[in-house]
C-alpha cells in the first residue's frame, strides 16, 4: 500500500511539473525532468498517464455518483 501511495505522489509531481497546475504553466519538459530524476522518459510517461487516468476517473465518479455510495458515505 505504501508503494502505491508513493507512486501516486510521484505521478502527481510529474504531472504538475510537465503539464502544469491550474493557473500556472509547466515548469519543464518531460525529457528534462526524466534526465534530472535519473529515469527514462517512458517511465515518466507511464506515471503521467496513470495520473491523467486518475483525474478522469475522479471526474467521472463526481459526474455519475453511485446511489449506494451517496447514501452510506458522506464526505461533506
Amino acid at each position: 500500500m505504501v508503494r502505491s501511495w508513493g507512486r501516486y505522489i510521484e505521478a502527481k509531481f510529474i504531472y504538475e511539473t510537465v503539464v502544469g497546475c491550474p493557473g500556472s504553466p509547466s515548469l519543464m519538459i518531460q525529457a528534462t525532468l526524466a534526465e534530472n530524476m535519473g529515469r527514462t522518459a517512458g517511465w515518466l510517461s507511464r506515471l503521467k498517464g496513470a495520473y491523467e487516468f486518475a483525474l478522469k476517473f475522479i471526474e467521472h465518479l463526481e459526474e455519475n455518483p453511485d446511489p449506494y455510495v451517496q447514501n452510506h458515505f458522506k464526505i461533506r
